[in-house]
């Protein structure tokens, strides 16, 4: 609820803004969005050089520097005094926390890291740092490893005790996951998600020819290479090549084609537990990453993911779709598929997951049959061909039941899931609860911003009820729309650039800055009838996003094997005209309310932003329920809406 002060604040001051200078509402329109486009370019390097908590503390200073420039603008003495020993407290907080962090997040009791802490007190934080997309926190103190990484709290990742010496860890051999390299002579092994590198010195036991060990963030290589030869220098080791990449960018742009392809536990859960459905969806489970998992294959390669038990179904749904479309029958899909459970923790299953690119043979079965009984009492075959089959997936891979009989034998969903809808973790087959609640709360507020204002004005005054209903709808379908299109296009865009916060940089800065021009511009066009800016606009920004929405997948596939530097210009490129469009619509309209009554700017303004709000979280929804095409779609649909008000005016004046 904290976080809701400073956008009402925010809000309070943008509108009397707009209130006051309607006359030029897309000179401010532009100030506001080159502003905000400039803030996201600010974002990563700030979070990565001071932290959230001290970039929180910053956003403080750069509003009292605005309220300082407004005090000077008064030129009453007062206000400029308060103002000033508002940016003097507030650049002093920043300044000290910067230097001595005072204000951090220091407990969450839900997290992993703080419930590890508090019942082990020989662990101790030996590094916290942060970056655009995570925090991670070095733990020492445990006795079976090195260190263990923390990622946002929740996560770990561990760096072993090694020194180098492959004959001193032999004992690896002895987990499931080894299994894969005890079926394939010197592999090559491709790691995605290598974390701190457990993973890979697995595949060095495993007698690789050679490891490519591809992880997200750099904080964790680093970390782990900190601690040198008692880390083994396993990232430094002749046979490893390390490379910082998103796992599903980087094969989307290799050329090379792997023995084992090794996904273990790469993401988790923190985000959809929170409700954080927003920045949680993960493209590497979906249809089109396994596609593109066995093009990477050798003939003889395996795609092995370890991965909870319950997501199990989604894997095996997944694997059958994609196996399918290359001409397999669903029985021979069966003897592609090999699972393995290990159930030390009966709260937490764990299951080795191997898709072969060719048909296991019965001597495959055998030996992983044999390894498995080696390793462990805690260990079981869960599914093995020619061996043993739990009951879902043997009547599946019989031919008893089809894949839609399948997905209804579980509780949850356990259909793939495609590029357009990356939620491989939401397994709810309803719009998920937490989404719901936010539907159903915004559409109460956005009710209340635009029926109590409604009523009041109503009963004081005979305002053409016509005129002003034309204009409510105009600016709740203007807000909803565009956060639409946004968070539809910021989803589309994460495959393309890397990972959900570039994305949300780059999709931002580029759409927020292109459309403040265009606001700008706007004060250029049409100035005898500014109607005819919204009538020009709409049809161009319906067209667009119609066109983006058919020809995305496309673009990106031309661009996809560039440079990052080259995919974030193409980018800007293809959504500067997008975004100068729809830069139109707003500012017109509030010159337009303002001709005709002034008084309404504010509320305008609060139902904007009110139906903004419940555009971004309906986009969520439509694009976990559809896709995030229609979604694009929807936007477009309603951008046609708000050409209606805009006609109807048009038809009034002439």
């Amino acid at each position: 609820m904290a976080s809701i002060v400073p956008f009402f604040l925010g809000g309070i001051c943008i509108s009397f803004l707009f209130d006051h200078f309607a006359n030029i509402a897309n000179k401010i329109y532009f100030a506001d969005l080159t502003g905000a486009s400039f803030a996201c370019l600010c974002l990563e390097p700030a979070l990565a050089v001071f932290g959230a908590e001290s970039t929180a503390l910053m956003l403080g200073v750069t509003g009292s520097v605005a309220g300082l420039c407004l005090s000077f603008v008064s030129k009453k003495r007062k206000l400029i005094a308060i103002s000033m020993v508002g940016f003097a407290i507030t650049s002093s907080i920043f300044l000290s926390n910067s230097s001595h962090t005072f204000i951090g997040i220091s407990n969450a009791p839900t997290k992993k890291l703080f419930q590890d802490l508090k019942s082990n007190p020989e662990l101790r934080i030996v590094l916290t740092r942060w970056n655009s997309f995570s925090r991670i926190d070095v733990v020492e103190g445990r006795w079976d490893n090195l260190a263990t990484i923390y990622i946002d709290a929740d996560a770990t990742t561990d760096i072993l005790n090694w020194d180098g010496d492959i004959a001193s860890t032999q004992y690896l051999k002895k987990t499931m996951d080894f299994i894969p390299y005890n079926l394939t002579n010197k592999p090559k092994a491709l790691i995605i998600g290598s974390g701190g590198g457990r993973d890979v010195i697995i595949a060095l036991v495993g007698e690789s020819s050679k490891v490519v060990a591809v992880e997200l963030n750099p904080i964790i290589v680093e970390a782990t290479k900190s601690y040198g030869a008692r880390a083994g220098n396993v990232y430094d080791q002749d046979k490893v090549e390390a490379i910082i990449d998103e796992g599903r960018s980087f094969i989307s742009r290799s050329n090379e084609k792997y023995d084992v392809i090794m996904l273990s536990l790469v993401d988790s859960w923190a985000a959809i537990a929170a409700g954080g459905y927003a920045l949680a969806e993960n493209y590497l489970y979906t249809l089109e990453a396994f596609h593109q998992y066995l093009d990477h294959l050798t003939d003889d390669g395996m795609l092995v993911m370890i991965r909870w038990l319950c997501e199990v179904p989604r894997l095996v749904s997944t694997s059958v779709v994609a196996l399918e479309a290359r001409g397999y029958s669903v029985q021979e899909v069966g003897k592609h598929i090999a699972i393995v459970l290990n159930e030390a923790d009966p709260s937490k299953v764990k299951s080795l997951f191997i898709l072969k690119k060719t048909p296991f043979n019965i001597t495959h079965a055998e030996n992983i049959e044999k390894w498995v009984s080696t390793i462990g009492d805690y260990h079981r075959v869960f599914y093995l061909p020619y061996i043993h089959a739990e009951a879902q997936y043997s009547e599946l891979f019989n031919g008893k039941i089809s894949l839609d009989q399948f997905y209804a034998s579980f509780p949850n969903k356990a259909d793939p899931v495609t590029d357009d809808d990356p939620y491989f973790f939401n397994w709810e087959w309803s719009i998920p609860k937490a989404l719901n609640d936010l539907i159903i709360l915004t559409l109460l507020a956005a009710t209340a911003i635009i029926s109590v204002p409604w009523i009041i004005r109503k009963r004081r005054s005979h305002t053409n009820t016509e005129s002003v209903l034309s204009f409510v709808i105009y600016f709740a379908f203007l807000g909803f729309a565009y956060m639409l299109v946004e968070i539809a296009l910021l989803q589309k865009f994460i495959l393309f650039l890397g990972y959900p916060t570039r994305s949300l940089s780059v999709i931002l800065f580029s759409l927020l800055l292109s459309s403040g021009i265009g606001s700008f511009v706007s004060g250029w066009i049409s100035k005898k009838n500014i109607v005819k800016n919204v009538l020009l606009a709409c049809p161009l920004i319906i067209i667009l996003v119609i066109g983006y929405a058919l020809t995305l997948p496309s673009l990106f596939g031309m661009w996809l094997q560039q440079d990052a530097a080259i995919r974030i210009l193409v980018s800007v490129v293809l959504l500067f005209p997008l975004g100068f469009f729809m830069g139109i619509p707003f500012p017109t309209g509030l010159r337009i309310l303002a001709a005709s009554s002034d008084q309404n700017v504010p509320w305008m303004w609060g139902i904007n932003g009110a139906m903004s709000v419940f555009g971004s979280i309906l986009a969520t929804t439509v694009g976990i329920v559809w896709g995030f095409g229609y979604a694009l779609i929807l936007g477009a649909l309603v951008y046609s809406a708000t050409m209606i008000c805009a006609w109807f005016w048009f038809t009034k004046q002439t």
